[in-house]
């Protein structure tokens, strides 16, 4: 199992790149993804992501989330526990159940604080 903290300097490092990810190529995405992907299932299999991108030099959001699964929550509240402030970022955990389907489908459902 990874160090909580290790993820967290990684993170630190990159966090410009992944700020501006959008900006990418396809293939320069897909590699940050895939390491983030490859650090959070080494701390724990089922640990997943959403990332929020900014809009008019706003933050940018990192959702942990274990999709439901409730062998999972923990780490996921541990992990998100220990974010450090990190600039231009907001950690936030879970994602905010909503009944709207529009609101999901654009991507505007808000995350548990």
């Amino acid at each position: 199992m990874a160090s909580l903290n290790a993820f967290w300097e990684w993170f630190y490092e990159y966090h410009e790149a992944f700020y501006y990810l959008k900006e990418f190529t396809l293939e320069e995405q897909a590699y940050y993804l895939n390491e983030l992907n490859a650090r959070l299932s080494s701390y724990h299999p089922d640990l997943t992501y959403v990332i929020g991108f900014p809009q008019k030099n706003k933050k940018a959001t990192l959702t942990l989330t274990a999709n439901g699964r409730k062998d999972a929550m923990l780490f996921v509240t541990q992990l998100a526990g220990l974010a450090p402030e990190i600039p231009k970022w907001k950690v936030t955990k879970f994602l905010q159940a909503r009944l709207d389907i529009k609101d999901i489908r654009k991507g505007r459902d808000s995350p548990y604080k």
